[in-house]
C-alpha cells in the first residue's frame, strides 16, 4: 500500500469514511490482513510481475479463509427469527463483563456447554479498552491504527468462534457521551476517547450531535472498527450505541426533542459508513432502554430509530422490568416486547436483561429463577428471537445474594433447557397463533404452516 502524506485527503478501498476523508493515510496492511499464516504472507510481499498471478490467487484464498465467503443472511425478509450458522433458530446469550482474558474463556466454555449462541460485548469498554485507550487517543488525533488492540480483541473473537459464538460487537456506549451529572453514568470526562483533555475535539457530550469535528473523527473511529474486525464471520450485528435514549434522559423535552432528531441525521452516517466498511453487509442497529425514563416517550424514540431502515436492521430493547414483591414482570414482558415486531416488521433481540434485583430480596430467590425460566420460553413463543441476554458478571457485582454467591454462579445452567429443546427446531416462517390457553395460564404459541 502506497504511503500518503499525513496531511492529505486518502480513499482507501479498504477502509472508507463516509462523511471526511481521514487524516494519517490508509491503515498499514497489518491492519487490514489478520490471521494469515507466514508462508502466504512470504508469497503475498513477493516483488516482481511473475508474482502476479500468484498474488490474485493469495488474495482469493485469504477471502475465503477469512471468512468474506456469502453467508446465509442473518435477517431474512419477514422472518421473526434470525440465521446463524445457516438455520434459522432461536438463542440465548450472555453480556460477560470479565477483568481478565482468562475471564472471557471461562465464560465463553460455560455459555458453549450451556447451548448459547450470543455473547455481547462492547469494544470501548472494559479493562482490554482502558489498557490501550492512549492508542485510541493517539488514533483519534493522528490517524494511527491501534494495533496491538486490535490484536487482542481478534484473539477473543477468535476463541469465541473455536466456540460456535456469534458476537453481537457494541461500538459505543450511552455513558461516554452522557449530559447527565449522575457519577454512576457520566464517564465522558474520564473514559472517553473524543474528550479534549484527552486530545479528542469534543468539549461536550453533545457535541456528538452538533460539532461537525467530532462527527467526522467518530465517523473515522466507526469505519477503522468495523475493518479491523470484519473478517470474523462470527459477528453477527454490529450494535453502533448502546441506550441511545439514556444519554440525553435529564434533558428538557424541547430540547430532547431536538437531540432526538439530530441522533436520527447522524446516526444515517454511522450506519453508512459501518455497511461501506463491512464486506458481509450485516445487520447493523442501535439499542434503546425500554425504562430510559426520558421526557420524550420511549416510544418516539423507537418511531425515529426503530421505524428508519437507513438506522437499523433489527430491533434491540434492552428490558429491565422491576421486581417487587416476587411479582410475575420479566416473563410478563414478552407480549409487551413482541409488539415491536408487528409495529417496525423487523427481528427483535433483547440485548440486556434483568429484574432489577437487590439484595434486600434475596429471599424472592425461588420466585427469581422462576421468572428467569418464563421469560426464556415466554419470549420465544411471542416471536421474539432470543431469551434475553442476562447480564452475567458485573452487572450483578451489586446484586450479590448474601454470602457472595452472584447469579452467575446461581444458575449456570438456567439456559440449557430451553437451549436442548430447540436445538433441531427449525424456525423458518415461524408466526404467532391465535390460541385460547386456558384462562388460569398466559402465554402465546408459535408454529409454521407445517
Amino acid at each position: 500500500m502506497d504511503s500518503r502524506d499525513s496531511t492529505k485527503d486518502t480513499d482507501c478501498p479498504t477502509t472508507r469514511f463516509s462523511r471526511t476523508a481521514t487524516r494519517g493515510g490508509c491503515p498499514p496492511e497489518s491492519a487490514v490482513v489478520r490471521h494469515v499464516p507466514s508462508a502466504v504472507i512470504s508469497i503475498w510481499k513477493g516483488r516482481g510481475l511473475k508474482y502476479k498471478r500468484w498474488k490474485m490467487l493469495v488474495i482469493m484464498f485469504l477471502v475465503a479463509a477469512n471468512g468474506f465467503t456469502e453467508p446465509a443472511p442473518v435477517c431474512e425478509s419477514g422472518e421473526l427469527f434470525l440465521t446463524l450458522d445457516g438455520k434459522t433458530r432461536y438463542f440465548t446469550g450472555r453480556v460477560p463483563w470479565e477483568q481478565t482474558f482468562d475471564g472471557y474463556l471461562e465464560q465463553f466454555d460455560s455459555a458453549a456447554s450451556n447451548g448459547e449462541k450470543i455473547i455481547r460485548r462492547n469494544i470501548l469498554n472494559g479493562p482490554l479498552y482502558e489498557s490501550h485507550r492512549s492508542e485510541w487517543a493517539h488514533f483519534i488525533q493522528f490517524g494511527t491504527i491501534p494495533q496491538q488492540y486490535f490484536r487482542e480483541f481478534n484473539r477473543l473473537l477468535t476463541e469465541g468462534e473455536r466456540r460456535g459464538l456469534h458476537f453481537c460487537l457494541v461500538l459505543d456506549m450511552h455513558p461516554h457521551w452522557q449530559i447527565s451529572e449522575e457519577t454512576t453514568l457520566n464517564s465522558f470526562d474520564t473514559h472517553n476517547m473524543f474528550n479534549r483533555k484527552f486530545g479528542g475535539p469534543a468539549g461536550k457530550p453533545t457535541d456528538i450531535l452538533f460539532d461537525a469535528r467530532t462527527q467526522d473523527a467518530y465517523l473515522r473511529y466507526i469505519a477503522v472498527a468495523v475493518t479491523n474486525l470484519a473478517n470474523h464471520p462470527n459477528i453477527f450485528t454490529w450494535e453502533m450505541f448502546t441506550e441511545l435514549n439514556v444519554s440525553f434522559r435529564s434533558a428538557a423535552e424541547s430540547e430532547q426533542r431536538e437531540y432526538l432528531a439530530k441522533c436520527a441525521e447522524f446516526w444515517r452516517q454511522v450506519y453508512a459508513a459501518v455497511k461501506e466498511n463491512d464486506p458481509l453487509k450485516r445487520p447493523v442497529h442501535l439499542s434503546l432502554s425500554e425504562r430510559g425514563r426520558n421526557s420524550v416517550p420511549v416510544e418516539a424514540w423507537e418511531e425515529a430509530l426503530f421505524g428508519d431502515d437507513r438506522i437499523c436492521d433489527l430491533v434491540n430493547i434492552h428490558s429491565y422490568p422491576t421486581f417487587k414483591h416476587g411479582a410475575a414482570k420479566l416473563a410478563a414482558s414478552s407480549a409487551t416486547l413482541a409488539k415491536r415486531n408487528r409495529r417496525y416488521g423487523k427481528p427483535i433481540i433483547v440485548g440486556e436483561c434483568d429484574l432489577g434485583l437487590r439484595n434486600e430480596l434475596a429471599k424472592y430467590a425461588l420466585d427469581v429463577e422462576i421468572e428467569y425460566r418464563k421469560s426464556l420460553w415466554g419470549n420465544m413463543v411471542h416471536g421474539i428471537s432470543n431469551g434475553g441476554m442476562f447480564w452475567w458478571h458485573s452487572g450483578y457485582r451489586e446484586n450479590q445474594f448474601p454470602g457472595g454467591i452472584t447469579m452467575k454462579n446461581r444458575y449456570p445452567l438456567l439456559t440449557r433447557p430451553v437451549n436442548d429443546f430447540v436445538k433441531d427446531i427449525d424456525f423458518t416462517g415461524m408466526r404467532i397463533l391465535s390460541v385460547q390457553p386456558d384462562t388460569r395460564f398466559g402465554g402465546s404459541a408459535i408454529g409454521n404452516s407445517s
